[in-house]
């Protein structure tokens, strides 16, 4: 080291090692270490422990995926529940405090007469912290999933519009409430301590509501999710049972093991698809809680044909290879087909999702847009009566304004609920429903101070009209933009099936590469490497038959196909090389792209 303070024996070094040449894909692991040499002449040199990075799966990113949509919905549910608590809390406070200030005794505000009050505090800034650590997380996500090789739209749009809603829910949540609270107890003021606490419980039950509205967005991603990570389980596990049932046992016990492995695991899928069958139906998601339940079912045939084969592999091995042999294929056989069923049934109930999800949608909005249409209607009208030949009483004029309240405030309960189902109002939608119910409380309260003795003015009645049908236009954009992500839902599913694809050709590539191992070839190559020709081929073939109408993927799915056929017709020829192996690496990259070009995000070059 040079320069270096003299004595000094000891340096840290901080290095950066660049990989971004290295064209890692999903499944790849990268081996490292670090040597350092010195001048000494007869030390050798210092040398790290070996590490690793690993690149996830696209199975362990989905997977990963579920897991954290589902907590993100758990702390949604928490945070509602806390912010109820909160407003009770502060409500409760506010009513045990003095009517009246007692500025001079400060001992008694500052100690009993504050400690509700500090509690109330406290709960607040947890919640806010709450609130902030859901904002950082969903944009943490928003982001990995616009850079993660497996590709999801809908998730993606999903997970913009949550990050919106939880920017503006911490701008206008409880951070001035908090400071107000603060500063009072501070200043030891009854009086701001009582008006503190007021506005906290007000604006806490407000939070609460809001936070129930992101609710069900986040509860259906979170299923979505949910069945994508069991479908890609279900794949992932029937080709693993496949590859055995086409596998000839060299050794029937060590045959065996392996398939109740595979049963156990399929168990545990079983119950898995048991309680999201389960979740679906709460959901009102009667068609994909079928296909759940369908998937179920498959599993746990697929774990007794495990469990059957094992038994009869074991036979075979105690004397009896003919039959019994040939039993524990069946068997073996019987349980990959039902896992592919399971997974095709999967793949259902995620399809369903998702267009169920969209049509609820587009429905609630389409309602709502002529409702608040109607409501429009009706206000003109009542507007048209203040001022005529035979105008109606101030009395029935104020029963029909109130019978239009009542009618916008069914309309308000119904975007809610129609919004937690599967999607978020933007928030201007949401301001004109609010002053309209504004301006139309303005006039009930001044009729009722007056004692119902005068019509409103024509004016009054017709900007009541204005903020109707401003509300109908803000709900015609939304079903409007709905209708179009409906459409455009033909090219996510395209999206979606070139990324399970580029998933099957990860498994084919690694298959490949575990072959090209340096040294003799173990028993069984030949048939292993037809295998992995058979499974390029079907690639090829589903790469045929994807529909893409809009041709909007990237890459065009015959080019990929004909790219797939030619290194499946290499394989079958010459056998696994290196050069094949390049080729399958590079058209998985490509599958990749092609999955992930319906988002805006730049592709990998």
């Amino acid at each position: 080291l040079s320069p270096a303070p003299a004595g000094r024996q000891r340096v840290v070094f901080r290095h950066l090692l660049d990989l971004r040449g290295e064209e890692l894909l999903p499944g790849d692991t990268v081996f490292y270490r670090v040597e350092a040499h010195d001048g000494h002449p007869r030390r050798g040199p210092a040398v790290s422990d070996t590490y690793l990075l690993r690149v996830p799966t696209l199975r362990e990113i989905q997977t990963t995926r579920a897991d954290r949509t589902e907590a993100l919905s758990e702390t949604a549910r928490e945070l509602a529940e806390a912010a109820e608590e909160l407003a009770r809390s502060a409500l409760e406070a506010e009513r045990q405090r003095p009517t009246e200030g007692r500025r001079g005794d400060e001992a008694e505000v500052g100690f009993e007469g504050t400690q509700d009050a500090r509690a109330v505090l406290e709960e607040a800034e947890a919640a806010n912290e709450t609130l902030e650590s859901m904002r950082e997380e969903l944009e943490r996500l928003r982001e990995e999933v616009g850079e993660s090789a497996l590709s999801d739209p809908a998730l993606a749009d999903q997970l913009e519009k949550l990050v919106e809603r939880y920017r503006e829910l911490l701008a206008e949540g409880l951070g001035d409430r908090i400071e107000e609270l603060a500063r009072a107890l501070r200043e030891l003021d009854p009086e701001a301590v009582r008006e503190a606490l007021r506005s906290m419980s007000e604006d806490a039950d407000a939070l609460r509501r809001q936070i129930e509205e992101t609710l069900g967005l986040l509860e259906q991603a979170a299923l979505e999710q949910a069945v994508k990570s069991a479908r890609e389980e279900a794949e992932e596990l029937a080709d693993r049972q496949r590859a055995a049932a086409e596998e000839t046992p060299t050794d029937p016990e060590d045959w065996a093991a392996g398939e109740e492995r595979l049963a156990a695991e399929a168990e545990t899928l079983a119950e898995a698809l048991d309680e999201i069958e389960r979740r679906l139906e709460e959901a009102g998601q009667e068609p994909a809680s079928e296909s759940a339940g369908s998937a179920g079912e498959r599993a746990s045939e697929a774990a007794a044909a495990m469990r059957q084969a094992a038994a009869a592999s074991r036979s075979a091995a105690e004397g009896q290879a003919g039959p019994e042999g040939e039993r524990a294929q069946q068997s073996a056989e019987q349980a990959a087909d039902a896992l592919e069923e399971a997974a095709d049934a999967l793949q259902s109930a995620s399809e369903e999702l998702g267009q169920g999800g969209r049509a609820a949608e587009t429905e609630a909005l389409a309602r709502a847009r002529a409702e608040a249409l109607e409501l429009a209607a009706a206000e003109a009208d009542l507007a048209v009566s203040t001022r005529g030949e035979s105008p109606v009483t101030p009395e029935a004029w104020r029963a029909r304004q109130a019978a239009l309240r009542q009618g916008l405030e069914n309309l308000i309960e119904q975007l809610s609920d129609g919004g937690s189902r599967s999607t978020l109002l933007d928030r201007e939608t949401g301001a004109a429903a609010g002053e309209a119910a504004e301006r139309m409380d303005r006039v009930l309260e001044r009729m009722v101070d007056d004692g119902a003795r005068r019509l409103p003015s024509r004016a009054e009645a017709d900007r009541i009209a204005e903020s109707l049908n401003e509300l109908a236009a803000r709900l015609l954009a939304s079903e409007t933009a709905a209708r179009a992500a409906q459409q455009n839902a033909g090219g996510e599913q395209a999206g979606e099936q070139m990324a399970r694809l580029a998933q099957q050709q990860q498994g084919v590539t690694q298959r490949t590469s575990a072959l090209l191992v340096p040294g003799p070839k173990p028993p069984g190559s030949e048939e292993r490497a037809r295998e992995i020709a058979e499974r390029q081929a079907d690639i090829a073939d589903r790469l045929r038959a994807l529909d893409d109408p809009e041709q909007e993927l990237l890459g065009r799915p015959e080019e990929l196909a004909r790219e797939a056929d030619e290194i499946a017709r290499r394989l079958q020829a010459d056998g696994p090389s290196a050069e094949t192996l390049d080729r399958q690496r590079r058209l998985f990259r490509r599958m990749l792209d092609a999955g992930r070009s319906l988002e805006d995000d730049d592709l990998d070059p």
